[in-house]
């Protein structure tokens, strides 16, 4: 842990509630249909964001995609 005062305790969180399998079930699913859906998705600045711990992403909710496509931008599935 650093001495940043946004820094988050990963025991204090706790482990993760979704189910693992379903995770790995579900994501890739869910990526195919967005492409589908959507068409191709434009993702810029990606490489900014660290491939490991935690983050922060803000959306502009600019429409109720927002949050879905969020886990698709990010690259984390």
């Amino acid at each position: 842990m650093t001495n940043s005062p946004l820094a988050i305790d990963p025991a204090v969180i706790g482990p993760s509630r979704v189910s693992p399998w379903l995770i790995k079930l579900i994501y890739p699913l869910g990526t195919r249909f967005l492409h589908w859906y959507f068409g191709p998705i434009a993702i810029h600045g990606q490489e900014h964001l660290p491939r490991s711990g935690l983050i922060i992403l803000a959306p502009t909710h600019r429409s109720r995609w927002d949050a879905i496509l969020l886990s698709l931008a990010a690259g984390r599935g």
